[in-house]
């Protein structure tokens, strides 16, 4: 349902043609020391994060890390054990305080993961709900409709039924809906999950457009890390109800600071080892015979290496100075524009992403395998 001012039923949404957003539209949200406990399980565990004017952060994790929690709290849908939570100038929950207000007081617009338009209007009268439950005359109410239908790629089709639209269009009327009431900060609780792979990623872009656009604060919860990285001004990667990782999307990607924040942004390869150190840098030995140079800064003792598929350079010149790995080519996935490469190496198979080039190696084929110290991540065992 869709938050604002007034009350509005279920969004999933788009936005307003501002390129000078008013101010009253960029709210920070800053939560402090916030715990949430359903029975005996802690969903989210003393939790402290501050989002930006203007910023679009994504709540990144697995499922019953404490991300959609988070979300629910800052919208009003749950009452945290403890803690705070401040959405500009408004303290909108304090526990210690007893201060909890409604959704509709706190001046933001929800997507939720269901489109939640009603088949029984068309597409004006879906958009203009919340609006009119505000009690704006009718021609304020039309300028706000078309201004948004047409930011978001719908004009000409407020007389569409919903029951007509596509799952993209029902996507897009969705968010209008979230965003018409000009809300504060803007939740979106994996409004893409329910569309197929293509629309889902031309939709991902009009999205990150469209709140460019309006300047909204902005909280997007997902487990799909390409949707993180794609969107995200900065990430915040959950587990067990804490932050485990915070950062933009590409230093997330280039510097996991854990095993868990490695594996789960994308590192196809994780082996067991044990480093030793001295002037030449962190030495580890893979289990099975491998041995390889690492600049990680973990201390030697038994550890895990991330090493990631796109690192891995196959034939590396003679000239290329770091780690090389000979192995056996056991499985060829053709991926588009790319190939990944199952490779039997001591004690390891690694994946390989290469780009497509004028052959194709072979299952059988003897191949040499190069990667930098830099690439070689070394986290403790958990």
């Amino acid at each position: 349902m869709q938050h604002g001012p007034a009350v509005t039923p279920e969004p999933s949404g788009q936005v307003m043609t501002q390129h000078n957003p008013p101010q009253e539209c960029m709210d920070q949200i800053v939560i402090s020391g916030m715990t949430k406990r359903f029975g005996d399980t802690t969903a989210v565990d003393d939790l402290n994060l501050t989002v930006g004017l203007g910023e679009f952060m994504v709540l990144l994790g697995p499922s019953g890390c404490g991300k959609t929690t988070t979300m629910r709290s800052i919208a009003g849908l749950e009452s945290p054990d403890e803690g705070s939570i401040q959405i500009g100038v408004r303290t909108v929950f304090d526990r210690a305080r007893k201060v909890d207000l409604s959704p509709h007081q706190r001046n933001i617009g929800m997507v939720f993961q269901s489109y939640a338009i009603w088949p029984h209007r068309n597409v004006f009268d879906n958009v203009a709900f919340p609006l009119r439950m505000q009690r704006l005359d009718r021609k304020q109410v039309q300028q706000r409709v078309e201004e948004i239908l047409e930011l978001v790629g719908l004009a000409g089709l407020g007389k569409r039924p919903a029951s007509m639209l596509s799952g993209g269009q029902m996507q897009r009327v969705a968010l209008a809906r979230s965003v018409v009431m000009q809300p504060a900060v803007l939740l979106l609780d994996e409004p893409l999950s329910n569309l197929d792979a293509k629309l889902r990623e031309h939709l991902r872009v009009e999205l990150r457009q469209t709140q460019q656009r309006l300047g909204t604060t902005a909280v997007y919860v997902t487990h799909d890390q390409a949707e993180a990285l794609a969107l995200a001004d900065r990430i915040v990667l959950m587990r067990d109800g804490r932050i485990e990782q915070i950062s933009t999307p590409l230093e997330m990607y280039r510097n996991p600071q854990t095993r868990f924040a490695a594996e789960f942004i994308g590192t196809n390869n994780v082996v067991a080892g044990k480093a030793t150190e001295d002037t030449g840098g962190l030495h580890v030995a893979v289990d099975g015979g491998l041995s390889l140079v690492s600049s990680s800064t973990s201390v030697p003792g038994d550890l895990v290496v991330c090493l990631r598929a796109e690192d891995l350079i196959i034939d590396p010149p003679s000239s290329f100075d770091g780690n090389i790995i000979e192995g056996t080519v056991e499985v060829v996935n053709l991926l588009g524009s790319q190939v990944l490469y199952a490779v039997r190496v001591a004690g390891a198979t690694l994946e390989v992403l290469a780009p497509l080039g004028a052959t194709l190696l072979r299952r059988g084929d003897h191949v040499a395998l190069g990667i930098t110290p830099d690439n070689v991540r070394c986290f403790p065992e958990d």
